[in-house]
């Protein structure tokens, strides 16, 4: 993906170059004056790179008064498992955990399967405010956008999901990109990988405590 973006922006500088080397002659312009378009050229591609690559993608706060509740899942073989992070509009992480299915499970079912876990523990924890739902499958935030028109057993479980947000003062479901949503990543490969239910408050366990720490800061 990087190598790409490189390229793409170093292309047209490139191709812009050699025009003017080849036709140096004709427009009056030095060998000279060509090197140092080009140095300064790659100087700008460079700075513009450097500033796109070190560009960090964390996880953000959900607006004043509002909770965010992050999930993901990892399907690996026969079983799957599912991480939920609920956290306040300060960062401060209210509960989190997940667990597991053991069979042969498709990304799109293990994904309504999340969601509907984290409505479950969002009710344990008596949450009836503003709620904002975030995962980083775009395929499932665009399922759940034109559920009526899905006739489908998971069109049909997605559109449960969706009654069930009138549980809550507002509720919305969002997509986000990976790199925002590592602590649930982070629980759901855990838990396929050891195959338990795994759930906690705020005093969360210290295997977690950098990726949480990390996510917010």
């Amino acid at each position: 993906m990087r190598l790409e973006l490189l390229a793409s922006v170093i292309s047209p500088f490139t191709c812009i170059y050699s025009c003017l080397y080849q036709h140096r002659k004709q427009i009056s312009i030095s060998d000279q004056k060509i090197h140092f378009l080009l140095s300064f050229s790659s100087l700008s591609i460079l700075s513009f790179y450097y500033f796109r690559s070190s560009i960090t993608k964390k996880w953000e706060k959900p607006p004043k008064g509002s909770i965010k509740i992050n999930f993901d899942i990892t399907v690996n073989g026969n079983r799957m498992g599912y991480g939920v992070v609920i956290r306040d509009d300060e960062g401060f992480l209210l509960r989190g955990g997940g667990g597991f299915i053991d069979g042969r499970i498709s990304v799109q079912e293990a994904e309504c399967i999340a969601l509907e876990r984290s409505i479950k523990v969002a009710g344990q924890l008596n949450i009836h405010g503003d709620v904002l739902f975030e995962t980083d499958n775009a395929g499932l935030v665009n399922k759940m956008n034109k559920c009526d028109m899905d006739i489908t057993i998971i069109g049909a479980r997605i559109k449960a999901c969706k009654d069930a947000f009138n549980l809550f003062k507002s509720a919305n479901l969002a997509s986000l990109k990976r790199l925002c949503n590592n602590v649930a990543d982070f629980i759901c490969t855990k838990i396929c990988s050891e195959a338990k239910m795994w759930f906690f408050y705020m005093d969360y366990p210290k295997e977690i405590h950098n990726v949480v720490i990390n996510d917010v800061t």
